[in-house]
């Protein structure tokens, strides 16, 4: 510790005696205390000031750190202040020679400009290792400057310092008491002292979250001896090491669940088992929507009488490894996992043989759209999805293995509080009621969105998707709108032929997906909103759109109200909105947030599309031509049936083709796995006064919500209807029943060896 400046006041002498002697007990704050009116007057005051205040807060959010500090410093190190003003440390060598701990004199003083010399790789949020501590400056810069990640990502960081003393005198130049620093924050994590490889061993044993370095970052010493040379061989070791108990919990994991059987697993499903079933499910927090999805499935899970876990990242610098996972499977030993959007195929072999691995598709990404995808799945493995034909017939996907459900299902909300029209003056509790209300996180532009996807197109396709890009962006432009994904998937196939080339079904229909979900779905719905503005503008209405990134739109920026979080926020919200808005470019009655808003007790307002009313009409068309072990298959079987109806079904079929999602799709399949799921209901309506609430135009928009502002008995016998038909059929509860109730008898029916594609009966042609 540095000695105080002489002084001759006795005052002065007295309050430095009394820093000593609190310094000395370990008394942090109170010594703090004493050095903040000492502090302003006397440099080694503050710097003994910066030094109390780091160890009061080290100590009591990191006391095994704390704890190494108190340990013997190596060397002494000198505060020395640089000619550029940068404080810095200092040591001197057995020949009386000051050395450096930092990057020398002419190293950038700016810790923004230390950050950008790393490079771009920096920017993408590898785990980092900093192999020395130097003077501090390094790390202090990586705490001021960390890179910009994906929602509320954190950059995971790993400090190597043999000497604790030099990690007390940086404490002594470097104010690290917030919870926002280096010292603090829960993504840097520190390994100091002699014994540092046997601290992160440690650590890789103990913390199955942990992210070893991707990326090594070494601090200048000078004229010290290097310490962590040869570090990247050491840390080879240590993860082999680490590793190899990896194996060994796996191949415990593997003999354990060798011993499963389809016909034992079907019991314990089905609730006849010894005990009941355990699911394992599989989320980030990471997502938008996803991780909201799958806590309402632990909740109808639970009150299905199941035992689940989730496993999510417990902050924002933590990721889900391999390591996370096999603990897990160790401690709780699953019957099956549930993952949103991931195949077992993507960590191969980590699920063992005997574990029951179910995908539940909510989104057409590429790691499930390719024939890759579709051949990995197994006899262990099973696919829930509302796009089952199409995955079935584009890409592979065993239709034994395929069960049908909603694209999105509601979760089970308590009966909704009064209306706030029934509550008296002052509506809501927490401020203005909304009389329009759209929620929605997309927010981009075509200028922010089109670069993105062109990122990662090659050759020719750069043109091809550029001069579709500009294609539907003009379309908006001129005031139309393009409703379905294989209305892209045509354009993009004009757009190859007009240069002589021909786009393979596996590239095309990944970009397609690409230009449909984030470029055209954008431009769908914020033409809605512009009539619903235009609308709330004229009326005198108040309209609020939540999510993030509206309050950068010029257009929409005056109405963003911020980011409501899901949940009771969010269901309090719609249910005391008067008007919702659901602005989405495909089926309504499949979407999440409309499901979620009704059961919420809101009133919705929809975008018209033509899945609402051709779907539906189909589904009833069918009913009519066969029930049971009568009713159509296919398209074949529905004409054959059809007689003098046929031109009709015919008709019916043509508009139909385009809603499938791929051109290759029979309708009539696609609407049996949608009546399969619960979506469609044959001759009954998909969804009560859906056409009462429905608007295809701007002048449409603004009568419709012109009427139900006036009429709040009629938005509330509308909202109520609705929400009784979606609790019955498309909940969590519900639609899960029917799932796993479909997979339990598929398990019952499976022989004792693995089965051969041609052994099952296709759940598109009627099974389950």
């Amino acid at each position: 510790m540095p000695t105080p400046t002489t002084q001759t006041d006795p005052t002065v002498r007295a309050a430095w005696a009394r820093v000593m002697e609190h310094m000395r007990g370990q008394r942090w704050d109170q010594a703090a205390a004493c050095l903040s009116s000492l502090a302003p007057e006397d440099p080694a005051a503050a710097h003994q000031l910066c030094l109390c205040r780091n160890l009061a807060a080290v100590r009591q959010v990191r006391p095994t750190l704390y704890a190494a500090l108190l340990r013997p410093g190596r060397r002494a190190y000198q505060i020395v202040t640089l000619p550029t003003g940068r404080r810095s440390l200092a040591w001197q060598d057995p020949q009386g020679e000051m050395r450096l701990m930092g990057a020398g004199e002419n190293a950038p003083t700016d810790p923004g400009a230390m950050v950008a010399a790393l490079g771009p790789n920096y920017q993408t949020g590898p785990a980092l290792g900093v192999l020395g501590l130097g003077d501090g400056q390094l790390v202090d810069a990586l705490s001021l400057h960390p890179p910009k990640l994906f929602m509320d990502q954190e950059q995971a960081v790993s400090i190597f310092e043999p000497d604790p003393g030099l990690l007390l005198a940086c404490m002594m130049i470097h104010d690290w008491s917030g919870p926002t620093s280096p010292l603090l924050a829960e993504r840097f994590s520190w390994y100091v002292g002699g014994d540092w490889q046997r601290q992160f061993e440690s650590s890789l044993r103990a913390d199955a979250w942990a992210q070893p370095p991707r990326m090594l970052l070494s601090v200048p010493r000078q004229g010290a001896e290097d310490e962590l040379a040869g570090f990247e061989a050491w840390l080879s070791g240590a993860l082999k090491r680490a590793q190899a108990e990896q194996d060994q919990v796996q191949r415990r994991l593997d003999a354990h669940y060798a011993r499963v059987t389809p016909t034992a697993l079907a019991a314990t499903l089905g609730g006849t088992g010894p005990r009941p079933p355990r699911a394992l499910l599989m989320t980030s927090r990471f997502t938008t929507v996803l991780q909201y999805a799958i806590r309402d499935t632990q909740a109808a899970l639970d009150r299905m009488g199941w035992s689940t876990r989730v496993l999510i990242e417990p902050s924002p610098s933590r990721r889900i490894m391999p390591a996370t996972i096999r603990r897990v499977l160790a401690d709780f030993e699953p019957d099956l996992v549930l993952c949103i959007d991931h195949l077992r195929y993507e960590v191969p072999g980590l699920y063992p043989r005997g574990l029951l691995h179910v995908c539940w598709i909510q989104d057409h990404l590429n790691n499930l759209t390719s024939r890759q995808a579709g051949a990995s799945i197994g006899r262990w493995d099973y696919t829930l999805s509302f796009a089952g034909p199409m995955f079935i017939r584009s890409y592979g996907y065993p239709a034994a293995r395929m069960i049908d459900v909603p694209m999105m299902l509601a979760a089970l909300e308590p009966p909704p509080p009064p209306p706030e029209e029934e509550r008296g003056a002052g509506g809501s509790a927490t401020g203005q009621v909304d009389d329009l209300l759209y929620v929605s996180n997309v927010s981009g532009r075509p200028a922010e969105i089109v670069p993105e996807i062109l990122k990662d197109c090659r050759g020719a396709l750069v043109e091809v998707v550029s001069e579709v890009a500009e294609k539907i962006v003009k379309t908006y432009e001129r005031g139309g709108s393009i409703a379905t994904l294989i209305a892209i998937k045509r354009m993009l196939d004009e757009a190859s032929r007009s240069r002589g080339l021909r786009m393979a079904a596996e590239a095309r229909n990944p970009v397609a997906d690409r230009l449909w979900g984030q470029l055209n779905s954008a431009l769908y719905r914020q033409q809605a909103l512009a009539w619903a503005a235009d609308a709330a503008d004229a009326l005198g209405l108040r309209l609020s759109v939540y999510g993030r990134g509206w309050e950068h739109h010029p257009r929409f920026g005056r109405y963003a109200r911020g980011v409501v979080m899901h949940g009771p926020e969010l269901a309090g919200l719609m249910h005391r909105g008067r008007i919702n808005l659901c602005l989405e470019p495909y089926t309504c009655f499949a979407h999440h947030r409309l499901l979620d808003g009704l059961m919420s007790g809101g009133f919705f307002l929809v975008r018209d599309h033509p899945s609402h009313v051709w779907l539906p009409r189909l589904s009833a068309l069918l009913a009519e031509l066969g029930q049971g072990a009568d009713a159509p298959r296919d398209t074949g079987e529905a004409l054959a049936a059809a007689g003098s109806r046929r031109e009709s079904l015919e008709q019916l079929l043509r508009t139909c083709q385009d809603l499938t999602y791929d051109p290759e799709v029979d309708p009539v399949t696609w609407v049996r796995s949608w009546e399969r799921a619960g979506v469609l209901r044959g001759a009954q309506i998909a969804l009560p006064d859906l056409e009462a609430v429905s608007f295809a135009d701007a002048a449409e928009c603004r009568r419709k919500i012109e009427h139900f502002m006036a009429e709040p008995d009629e938005r509330r016998a509308i909202s109520g209807r609705q929400r009784q038909n979606v609790a019955e059929r498309l909940t969590f509860d519900a639609g899960l029943k029917r799932a796993f109730g479909v997979l339990t008898r598929r398990l019952a029916e499976e022989p004792g060896e693995a089965p051969t594609p041609s052994g099952w009966v296709s759940d598109v042609h009627g099974a389950g």
